[in-house]
Formats: structure tokens, sequence, C-alpha cells
């Protein structure tokens, strides 16, 4: 599978948000329900199962993470230590508990937010994001003015005697007398 750094980004926020007692700490399914925008008629730190999670699949056709994709992605914060938590593999699969964000997490998490607050950053991002729009604007105005340039000058130029004859001769091969 694919690390996906908006997917990490996510999970570290809600993380860092979640409304986690001493000591306790939240199922994957937690985050399955939260990232999709899922609503649950429980308090969301008390998802239970897979079945829930199926249930949740049936109703929303369209979901922005898969239960696979953010179990991996916790399973790889839990190895970089950015989150503590408690990995457990059983015949059903994996589960994860997570308890919160570490040292680690929250440093990352500051060094994010630094990188997103940058000026500098800000500008190439933009210009990353923005610049083949820019190039066709530039490129469309740029034509347009020359080919404004050059029909003013050439009829500017053809007024004046001496262009006038040159262009003709350009164009018909031969001389106006005048």
């Amino acid at each position: 599978m694919k690390r996906e750094q908006p997917l990490i980004d996510a999970l570290l926020d809600e993380i860092e948000t979640m409304p986690i007692d001493n000591g306790g700490s939240v199922p994957a399914q937690y985050f399955f329900f939260k990232l999709n925008n899922i609503p649950s008629e429980r308090n969301p730190a008390e998802f239970a199962g897979i079945e829930s999670a199926l249930t949740a699949v049936r109703q929303h056709e369209r979901l922005v993470y898969s239960q696979g994709a953010i179990t991996y992605h916790l399973r790889l914060l839990l190895e970089e230590g950015l989150i503590s938590g408690e990995l457990i593999e059983t015949y059903d699969g994996t589960f994860i508990a997570v308890k919160g964000l570490t040292a680690q997490g929250h440093g990352h998490l500051d060094s994010r937010r630094k990188k997103e607050e940058d000026p500098l950053a800000k500008a190439l991002n933009a210009t990353k994001d923005n610049a083949p729009e820019w190039i066709a604007r530039h490129l469309v105005t740029s034509g347009v003015t020359l080919a404004f340039i050059g029909i003013a000058g050439f009829f500017t130029a053809f007024r004046i005697p001496a262009v006038q004859q040159f262009l003709l001769t350009a164009l018909f091969g031969h001389h106006q007398k005048g």
C-alpha cells in the first residue's frame, strides 16, 4: 500500500484533538467514521467491531479512506513513534488502539504547521499550484499584445512613404509611382 501524506496528516490532527482520558484508547474504527464524516448514534469513542464499519460502507457509497488504509497508516505512525497505542493481531485482522500523540508526534505537527505558516513556503506552494494557469495567461496576453503591436506598427509604418514603397514592393513585387 502506498503511503498517503494527507491521510497521515488527518490522522495526526484527529489524534491531537481526541477526547481520551488518562489510560484510555480509541479503536481504529473511530478514525474510519471521523475521517469519512460518517455520523453515528453512539459516542465515536465507542465504535466496536467490523460490523459497524461494514454498515457505514453500505450507507456511504463514496468513502474518503478505507478501513484498511487507516489501519495501515496507524501502524506506520506507531512504528515511527509518532503515536502511542497497542497493535493487536487477531484472527479477524489487526486491531489498533490509539492512546494519543507522543512527544515526537507533537513535534512533527509543530514543524508541519510552521512550514504551512512560512511565507516563502506559501509562495512556493502557490506558485507550484498556479503555475500552469499563470503561464497560459502570460502566453495569451503576450501573444495578443505582440499581435496588436505588430498590427499597429504595420499601419503606422505603411503611412511613411518610403516604408509604404518598400512594403508594396515586398508584397506585390512592383513600385508604385506617387
